[in-house]
C-alpha cells in the first residue's frame, strides 16, 4: 500500500514502512489512562518504533493531559498511563507525579 509517498505494509499487529529505501518496523501501543476515579480504556494504538518511543510519547503527552485535568479541577498527581502493548500485555507504566511536581502557586513567581 502506498500512502503519502510511504510504502506501508501490514503485518498483524506490527507494520512496516519505507521511506526513501529505509525500513522501520513500527507496533501498536495502547496508553491507558489510570485515575483514582478508574481506568480510562485507550480506544486506538499509538504506533511506535518500540518501547522507548511508547515511553517518549507518553512523556510528551503528559503536560497537555494534566493542564486539561486542572482545569477541570481533577488531581493529575495521582494519575499513570498503563501501556499495553498489541496483545494486551502491560509494558510498563508512566506516573505523571515523576514527570510534574507540584510547586505552590507563591513559588511559582
Amino acid at each position: 500500500m502506498l500512502w503519502n509517498g510511504i510504502h506501508v505494509e501490514f503485518i498483524g499487529e506490527n507494520v512496516s514502512w519505507r521511506c526513501n529505501n529505509r525500513c522501520k518496523d513500527v507496533r501498536g501501543f495502547y496508553f491507558h489512562l489510570q485515575t483514582p476515579e478508574g481506568l480510562e480504556p485507550a480506544d486506538f494504538a499509538l504506533w511506535c518504533e518500540g518501547p522507548e518511543d511508547a515511553f517518549v510519547e507518553a512523556c510528551r503527552a503528559i503536560p497537555g493531559i494534566a493542564a486539561e485535568m486542572l482545569l477541570e479541577g481533577r488531581d493529575p498527581m495521582e494519575c499513570q498511563f498503563l501501556i499495553h502493548n498489541g496483545e494486551g500485555n502491560e509494558i510498563f507504566t508512566v506516573p505523571f507525579a515523576e514527570l510534574i511536581r507540584k510547586v505552590p502557586a507563591r513559588a511559582r513567581n
